[in-house]
């Protein structure tokens, strides 16, 4: 076993679960599902996820400020035509969300806002290209009390960062497969 200090996330690399779940069927279908229920009827947003849970409005004001920024960055991003400027925006906003679900992160009863202020932060890293970074936040997310909806999409994005690794340490160029691996 090797020596890792407390920082250091494991690495993932073979493990018989994600190697398992790689090649799973059903577990596939379930994702490209999921995948496709996201595209069509899109996300929930922090504030209907607390209503419906029956959760009062979060007093938090600092990293509200910091998430509503973040949407207000990625919305820009989004509508941006120049690539450059897009790119930009959408690391300010990730890096907004990762400090919104920093300040609490060791709040362990303020579920669903932690694991979903996570989420994002994780989903902005994604796209933004920083895996290591999105594995930390998912990990995080879920070592709190994530409802199971939420707790099940972070699980679906760790799946997603370790799978694309996984098939791209066995050289298969993920854009040379139309449509195969969509979910990636």
């Amino acid at each position: 076993m090797s020596d890792r200090s407390a920082e250091s996330m494991p690495e993932f690399e073979d493990d018989a679960e994600s190697i398992a779940l790689a090649n799973n069927p059903k577990f596939l279908e379930i994702l490209e599902r999921s995948r496709q229920e996201h595209e069509a009827e899109g996300g929930i947003s922090l504030e209907e996820m607390r209503r419906r849970l029956g959760l009062e409005p979060s007093s938090e004001p600092l990293f509200e400020l910091l998430h509503q920024e973040t949407m207000d960055l990625a919305q820009a991003a989004a509508e941006s035509s120049e690539r450059t400027q897009a790119t930009q925006l959408l690391q300010q906003a990730f890096e907004n969300e990762a400090q919104a679900a920093e300040l609490i992160a060791d709040d362990l009863d303020a579920e669903p806002t932690r694991s979903s202020l996570h989420c994002s932060a994780a989903r902005l890293a994604i796209e933004c290209g920083n895996f290591s970074v999105a594995e930390r936040l998912l990990v995080t997310a879920l070592t709190g009390n994530p409802p199971e909806e939420i707790a099940e999409e972070l699980k679906d994005l760790f799946v997603q960062i370790n799978l694309r690794r996984y098939v791209e340490r066995r050289g298969v160029d993920l854009n040379e497969l139309p449509n195969a691996l969509e979910v990636l």
